[in-house]
């Protein structure tokens, strides 16, 4: 299909932006940009035969950026980059001399066609000139709005726009600016497929899903939205086996170009598959938002809205600047209303006024998304990781103060995914390469000196928002007497919405003519103010002085004091620290006349009302405060108020009101961060080690470990604290950096807090100390110490009616209990009682003390414990399912991860391969978003062991050795033993026997000090030796590792051994043993908690030699056998 046919097939409105129409008598300009360029004006055609490619460019340029002035060096750097020739200027002239003869051979002549001005250049086409890259997106969302109520419409449109935008932008043409275009349109043309599968599917044309649907795979192969449009398509066509493959081949794609997992829709998909259940996608263009709900109505703005939605359709990043109070947030985030069913992946607001550190930036965008802490270094390449792949809007709000940071993120994100897309407000640009700045002007105020009637009034936007924010302060106002008023203030506040708002807001009190006369009087004050502020800047800061001394005292003094809070406030915390000279009801008072004057707004999305302010009059307020002297001691009651507050949730978050706590804190994290930020600044050592060491749970639970580590580690380096805070503090950034897996780091704050601690004679804070020290030594195998340091915690715990400390140590007594049998330190049937007796005891004095996170904790150690003594997996799985319930009501994502894992452990010994692949999978993402890089390894382990058994050896080598790497760095030597075993397996299995050799000789010099690690060593020796046709030594090794197996009940490694040696004796001849030794094997691997390799045996040999009767009665017999039975018949087999 043409581009031609594309335009006549399509009704679009015209263009509402007013450009200058030089000449009457044009009635149609069409300009092509896709494929060969050309523009038609009244039928009379010209393409680009004179251009050449900088004269195409330059041409494509001027026409996409027609509505603005391009300064030429804009235009220069978009021709040659950094090749700019010496002689620039002049190429440059000669350039647009090309560009002026093409427009004149299509009938477009004169000096106002392509305007030159003080150095910039603009091309004037008439307001309704048809562009066909222009045409894309609106038509794209035209389908989108038809698909459920005209789906034969959407796929029509589909259809041609997925053919318009297959087109090339600019073909031959190169540079930063055409590939961001083709880039853009590949997206555009990639959604429309994804559409046109939806709309057919629709109508009810399989076929045409499936096509359009695999059409968007070829253009995009990880683009995960394509894969599940493919699925829904062959689904519907009957075709289930077509829609499992769909799915493997997603999978399989994800993990080898990106190594990631499908995402939980996807994998639901495939659920309800296998399930045999019907499926359906929720529509295509996401309602996935955070975006704020208006508090009153947005008046104004549809021209400029709609051309922002134009240039968002193809640039990657566009900035809104302008004065405070110009209107650029609220603008902004109407555009991205306006956008939601555009992008798949979710519209989100990222508002950066209350941040004040730039290297908390990234983290913000990671808490908006849903996304765990990472340490600042790598919290960028976090956001661009995830956001990699994904069709998402980040509307990053008020970016002027952090400009930096704001644009290292936005080049970051946009180097690395292509279909991103970034709107940003500041009061300068961002100045990364592609932006593009919007100057956000004031609306247009009435003409002053005309008379106006209010009806006639209110179609200007200005008067009308004036009359909307009038009519909500004084419902019964009549305004029509004072249309020519409302004009006159409109336009003496330069249409700047904000000053409006605030003047329409005093009509409570105040007449229009009174507003205006007021208005008049006070901005003759200027005058003598500073003159080389901006008129607009001083024409809002007039009008806020105004609005500022129309208040009374307390109201003055109420609204200087608010400017402390990061975020806004509660009403409480209102009270707490700005009214100290004044009552609680005279807070109320006041902030509800703030409210009524439209200087605070109230944000009831949240579950208490917040108050807050806009960061212009925020910023203007904190002028005043400090006019005013009062500063310090506000910032300092706001530091006591937020240290109160953490030390009341550090109590709260260990009982039965931890979920809504943790609400609160993230409520006022922004808060909590600036009181950190001023007690650092002002040296209040005592206070920041108080508020720091208060918001360690939160801190752990959330996610923000390098954060909150930071932060203790800083203040607890300082002088002038308190030894006992110091101590407190040592031990919580232990807490955290254990839970990061910096083992040598935790070790060194736990002992320095233990110094600290052992010189004032606290008991309770030694044994806090010693507990944590307890815990390192069970991580290091030194079950020993751990078991008498426990104990003394206990004790002590118990001496002083420290009911958390009792809880903790009756856990990990467990633990060491647990650990114990499992290193074949002691007997099962001895440790595994006393190890659930302490779990169970733990766990009932977390209940009491309604703490959710210990509770979870708690009920993993039983589920652990409980599936492998006794036994009872689906008690295990009961357990773990327990204890995920809770995590993820807790946020506790961390937790999440470790319920994954376990949960899929059990899925392995049920033989559900494929679900413990999948939750392994999403552990795997979480650990990675964690950058928690221990976790990550094992779950790299655990995928690499799966891929073992399902026979995928080289994703298997690739998982393994990342985590071999990992181990390897740490030192970590017992995980390092379990991952070489595997890679031993692994060479053995691809035919590398002297590899595997090599890998598992290092493997029995490293399991020298741990039996049953040993015991698993000679079985794959045993099974390597057996592959090499070497009978003797697979037997030798074999009962090597039944000796061990026999002396610590490591049935794995018997079955193991059975195996081998059922293979040894079929190979010798003996097919009766290798039967019986073969069916005890499978005996033992059913009640093993994972598959298990097989070794060969020859079946239909054995039924020939045996017969049927003989070949069931000695399998039979075998099954049957007792231990010590099974044992003996191993020892007994001979090699000739």
């Amino acid at each position: 299909m043409s581009s031609d046919r594309f335009a006549s097939s399509l009704k679009f409105a015209p263009s509402q932006v007013a450009c200058v129409r030089p000449y009457g008598w044009v009635t149609a300009v069409e300009v092509r940009l896709l494929g060969r360029l050309t523009i038609d004006v009244d039928g009379k055609r010209a393409d680009d035969a004179r251009l050449g490619d900088l004269g195409r460019k330059a041409f494509a340029y001027l026409v996409l950026e027609r509505r603005r002035p391009v300064p030429r060096d804009e235009l220069a750097d978009v021709l040659w980059g950094e090749c700019l020739p010496a002689t620039w200027t002049a190429a440059l002239r000669g350039v647009l001399s090309r560009v002026r003869a093409t427009l004149a051979d299509a009938g477009l002549a004169g000096p106002d066609v392509l305007r030159s001005q003080v150095g910039c250049y603009q091309l004037q086409l008439p307001a309704d000139a048809v562009v066909d890259v222009e045409r894309v997106e609106p038509a794209l969302a035209s389908a989108q709005h038809d698909v459920a109520l005209a789906p034969d419409r959407a796929r029509k449109v589909a259809a041609e726009v997925s053919e318009l935008a297959g087109l090339q932008f600019l073909p031959g043409a190169g540079g930063e600016w055409v590939e961001r275009k083709q880039a853009a349109l590949a997206a555009l043309r990639l959604r429309a497929l994804e559409l046109l599968a939806e709309a057919a599917s629709a109508a009810g044309d399989s076929g045409g899903a499936v096509d359009a649907a695999e059409r968007a795979i070829a253009l995009a192969p990880l683009h995960e939205s394509a894969h599940q449009r493919l699925m829904v398509a062959h689904a519907s066509a009957g075709n289930r086996a077509a829609a499992l493959r769909a799915y493997e081949d997603c999978r399989r794609v994800l993990a080898e170009e990106l190594g990631v997992s499908p995402s939980p829709d996807t994998y639901e998909l495939y659920v309800r598959l296998l399930r045999d259940q019907p499926l359906s996608l929720a529509a295509s263009a996401s309602t996935v938002t955070n975006l704020p709900p208006d508090r009153t109505s947005f008046v104004g703005r549809e021209d400029q809205i709609d051309e922002l939605r134009r240039l968002l359709a193809s640039a990657r990043l566009v900035t809104l600047t302008g004065p405070g109070g110009v209107g650029k947030s609220r603008l902004a985030v109407r555009v991205a209303d306006s956008l939601l069913r555009v992008y798949r992946d979710g519209v989100w607001l990222v508002e950066l006024a209350g941040l004040a550190d730039p290297a908390l930036v990234a983290q913000q965008v990671l808490s908006v998304l849903g996304l765990p802490e990472v340490p600042p270094p790598a919290a960028t390449d976090a956001v661009a990781r995830h956001l990699a792949e994904r069709s998402a809007l980040l509307v990053m709000d008020n970016c002027e103060h952090l400009v930096e940071a704001c644009a290292a993120l936005a080049d970051a994100v946009l180097r690395t995914s292509s279909p991103v897309t970034i709107l940003a407000t500041s009061r300068e640009p961002l100045s990364v390469p592609g932006e593009t700045t919007w100057p956000v002007p004031p609306l247009p105020p009435p003409v002053p000196g005309d008379d106006f009637d209010l009806d006639t009034l209110l179609r200007n936007d200005a008067a009308r928002l004036f009359a909307d924010r009038a009519h909500a302060a004084a419902p019964d106002l009549d305004l029509r007497p004072a249309a020519t008023e409302i004009a006159r203030i409109c336009a003496r506040l330069e249409g700047i919405p904000l000053a409006i708002e605030l003047a329409a807001a005093r009509t409570k009190v105040l007449s229009p003519v009174q507003i205006a006369s007021r208005l008049d009087d006070h901005l003759g004050l200027l005058v003598g103010g500073p003159r080389m502020a901006p008129g607009r800047h001083r024409t809002l800061r007039a009008a806020v002085d105004w609005s500022f001394e129309g208040l009374s005292a307390e109201q003055r003094t109420l609204f200087a004091r608010l400017s402390v809070f990061a975020g806004g406030c509660g009403l409480d915390a209102a009270q707490a620290v700005c009214g100290q000279d004044t009552t609680p009801d005279d807070v109320l008072d006041s902030l509800a006349a703030l409210v009524d004057k439209s200087l605070v707004t109230i944000d009831r999305r949240v579950s208490r009302p917040r108050y807050r302010m806009l960061e212009t009059l925020r910023q203007y307020a904190a002028e005043r405060l400090a006019e005013a002297d009062d500063l310090v001691p506000t910032r300092w009651r706001h530091l006591a108020w937020a240290v109160e507050l953490a030390e009341t949730a550090e109590v709260k978050l260990q009982g039965d009101e931890q979920a809504s706590w943790l609400d609160v804190l993230d409520e006022e994290h922004d808060n909590l961060r600036a009181a950190l930020d001023w007690a650092a600044e002002e040296r209040r050592v005592e206070e920041g080690l108080r508020l720091a060491a208060g918001l360690v749970r939160f801190w752990e639970i959330r996610g923000y470990l390098s954060q909150g580590r930071s932060r203790l580690e800083a203040f607890a380096s300082e002088a002038g604290g308190s030894a006992a805070m110091r101590a407190k503090a040592l031990t919580a950034a232990a807490v955290l950096a254990q839970r990061q897996g910096d083992v040598a780091g935790a070790r060194q704050s736990y002992q320095e807090s233990l110094v600290v601690q052992r010189a004032r004679g606290d008991r309770i804070g030694e044994a806090t100390a010693l507990h944590g020290l307890a815990n390192l030594a069970v991580n290091d195998g030194d079950l020993v110490t751990a078991l008498t340091l426990f104990q003394e915690n206990l004790g002590i715990a118990r001496d002083m009616g420290a009911a958390r400390m009792e809880a903790a140590s009756l856990m990990n007594l467990g633990v060491v209990a647990h650990a114990a049998f499992m290193r074949g330190h002691r007997d099962v049937k001895d440790a595994g009682p006393e190890a659930h007796r302490f779990y169970r005891e733990s766990l009932a004095a977390y209940e009491a003390l309604g703490d959710g996170y210990g509770q979870a904790l708690a009920l993993e150690n039983l589920g652990t414990l409980t599936r492998l003594h006794p036994g009872d997996t689906d008690g295990a799985r009961r357990f773990h399912e327990q204890s995920l319930a809770i995590r993820r009501a807790l946020g506790d994502r961390l937790g999440i991860a470790d319920s994954a894992r376990y949960i899929a452990l059990l899925a392995m010994g049920t033989g559900e391969i494929l679900a413990a692949r999948q939750l392994h999978e999403e552990r795997l993402a979480i650990e990675r978003d964690l950058n928690n890089v221990a976790h990550v390894a094992e779950a790299l382990t655990d995928l690499g062991e799966i891929a073992l058994l399902e026979a995928r050896l080289a994703d298997a080598g690739e998982y393994l050795e990342e985590a071999r790497t990992i181990y390897e760095a740490f030192d970590d030597r017992e995980s390092l033993l379990r991952v070489l075993a595997h890679l031993g397996e692994l060479a053995r299995r691809q035919g590398d026997h002297p590899l595997s050799r090599s890998i598992l000789d290092r493997c029995l010099a490293l399991a020298h000090d741990s039996r049953h690690r040993e015991a698993w060593v000679l079985a794959q020796l045993a099974r390597l030796a057996r592959a090499e046709h070497d009978s003797r030594e697979a037997l030798s090794r074999a009962l090597e590792a039944l000796a061990i197996a026999e002396e610590y009940q490591l049935s794995g490694v018997e079955a193991v051994v059975l195996d081998v040696a059922g293979a040894v004796a079929a190979d010798e001849g003996d097919v009766e043993t290798a039967l019986r030794l073969s069916a005890a094997a499978e005996a033992l691997r059913s009640s093993f908690f994972r598959p298990m390799e097989v070794e060969h045996i020859d079946h239909d040999m054995a039924l020939q030699t045996l017969g049927p009767a003989g070949y069931e009665r000695a399998r039979a017999e075998g099954a049957a056998m007792t231990a010590s039975a099974r044992r003996q018949m191993v020892r007994a087999v001979q090699v000739r």
